[in-house]
């Protein structure tokens, strides 16, 4: 979608988002850092929002694409088995 992101600070999360790079991410259960990010990427120019979500998507293509997850789980799998 290149949009930027804010999620969680937590493992696969943050594996996917870049603080201030490709989105924000925010303290675990906590509503007011929440809060605090999403006035924060609201406050960007719609040029910064713009290139958050081109870095994401670029991000997300060039690691998670479907054919690099699966090659990755099948190598995971001949690992297992030999």
């Amino acid at each position: 979608m290149a949009k930027p992101i804010i999620t969680t600070d937590v493992p696969d999360c943050r594996d996917a988002v870049e603080h201030g790079v490709n989105g924000l991410l925010c303290k675990l259960k906590d509503t007011n850092d929440v809060a605090f990010q999403m006035e924060k990427i609201f406050l960007f120019d719609e040029n910064q929002r713009m290139a958050m979500g081109k870095k994401g998507r670029e991000k997300i293509v060039s690691e998670f694409d479907e054919s690099i997850v699966i090659d990755r789980y099948k190598d995971a799998i001949k690992q297992i088995i030999t």
